[in-house]
C-alpha cells in the first residue's frame, strides 16, 4: 500500500507558514460548527470577539 503526502517530489514548502491569530479563529469556529460543538462555539465566539476588540492577542493579553 502506498502512503500520499502532501508535499511535492522536490521537498519544497508551499507558503510562508504564517498563520495569523484571525486564521486560527476561523478554523476553530468552523471546527466548533461542523461538529455542533453550539455551546462552545457560543463561549469561544463571545471570548474571541472580546479578544480581538481590545486589540489583543488571546490568552496572552490578559492579566
Amino acid at each position: 500500500m502506498a502512503r500520499y503526502s502532501n508535499r511535492s517530489k522536490s521537498g519544497e514548502r508551499i507558503g510562508k507558514g504564517k498563520v495569523t491569530p484571525v486564521q486560527v479563529a476561523y478554523l476553530v469556529d468552523r471546527y466548533l460548527c461542523d461538529n455542533r460543538f453550539l455551546e462552545t462555539r457560543s463561549l469561544f465566539r463571545s471570548e474571541a470577539s472580546s479578544s480581538y476588540e481590545s486589540g489583543g492577542e488571546g490568552a496572552n493579553s490578559r492579566n
